[in-house]
């Protein structure tokens, strides 16, 4: 009989552990996504702004 409940219990329980580590690796991809995007947009307006410095430069030997 406890082999019973113990299937039964497992049966119930492992398909709601992997839901729930669907549902984190979701959230962390996510986050690691946002995370990626904002550096990705940090150091493309630093790469932005040392462009325009080395144009200015130019400009002015020129």
């Amino acid at each position: 009989m406890l082999g019973i409940n113990l299937i039964a219990f497992f049966s119930m329980v492992i398909p709601m552990l992997v839901k729930l580590g669907f549902a984190i690796f979701g959230v962390y991809a996510v986050l690691r996504v946002l995370k990626h995007l904002d550096d990705k947009s940090r150091l493309e307006k630093e790469r932005n702004e040392k462009l325009d410095k080395l144009i200015n430069l130019i400009e002015q030997k020129g």
